[in-house]
């Protein structure tokens, strides 16, 4: 598990570097939402509006999609098979499901606002996203951008609300339920660097069995995308020690004894 962490952060630094992209002369720019697949083999991305696959090896990246409508934030099932990415195809950001060497897309969701997937679940029968569809009647939360998270098996059909509290960024525990998640309690820029106000995103754990909320990092700044590593440990993204954002290692339930795996002064980790 840890070479393959190991070999799936080299990766994700290399992807800035690909060469020989699409057949095009030039270096491409503003790639987003890197997403390496569980067999370490492929990372799938957003391009100018479709997602490709490279080889974490490298080479020649293969576009997936070709719709001339926009998708974006690509995510694997576990079994390395299908990416789950979001478009705008019926106008809505919708989830859709692909195989992961190209083909038809499938229409997950079909809300008219906009969902934004997360994870499969370790089954694979479900995808996990966060949408404002409908808090409950005893919810405190009010604005519309506080989003919920449901899950709807990857068939289709009518999403099953998991929690009303506001997650993104989750990654499942051994029991298959219980999870890591980045909290969202504001509506500060994603891409503001240096963000240390009150609305500041922290590391949480769910607890499926209690169906508690643990809040596990108190870092006044920006801590993001926590990722299970085994042994106990996480790995995630922070602004700490006034610094741009860089990849930390820290055991779950001791979150703060943080060990910093980047050290980059000027331009952030994202993703």
């Amino acid at each position: 598990m840890k070479h393959k962490i190991k070999k799936s952060f080299m990766a994700l630094m290399c992807l800035v570097s690909l060469q020989g992209f699409a057949n095009s002369g030039t270096t491409p720019l503003w790639m987003r939402y890197p997403n390496i697949s569980p067999d370490g083999e492929q990372i799938a991305f957003a391009y100018k509006g479709d997602i490709y696959t490279v080889p974490t090896k490298g080479g020649q990246a293969k576009q997936i999609t070709t719709s001339e409508t926009y998708e974006s934030q690509p995510i694997w099932s576990n079994d390395s098979k299908t990416i789950a990415f979001v478009s705008d195809r019926f106008g809505g950001m919708d989830i859709f499901t692909v195989p992961a060497t190209g083909g038809q897309a499938t229409r997950i969701t079909t809300h008219s606002g906009s969902e934004t997937p997360l994870a499969f679940s370790p089954c694979n029968k479900f995808i996990y996203f966060s949408a404002s569809l409908q808090d409950p009647a005893s919810s405190i939360l009010w604005a519309k951008w506080m989003q919920e998270l449901y899950m709807i098996s990857v068939d289709g059909g009518r999403p099953m609300q998991i929690t009303a509290t506001p997650v993104h960024s989750v990654s499942f525990d051994k029991d298959g339920k219980s999870f890591l998640y980045e909290d969202c309690t504001g509506v500060e820029n994603i891409w503001r660097k240096h963000h240390v106000s009150s609305v500041a995103r922290n590391i949480f754990y769910y607890d499926s069995a209690t169906d508690t909320h643990k809040q596990i990092t108190t870092n006044v700044g920006e801590d993001r995308d926590p990722i299970f590593c085994g042994d106990g440990k996480m790995v995630f993204l922070s602004e700490r020690n006034g610094g741009s954002f860089n990849v930390y290692e820290a055991p779950v339930n001791d979150a703060e004894n943080v060990k910093a795996l980047t050290n980059f002064k000027k331009h952030p980790i994202r993703f």
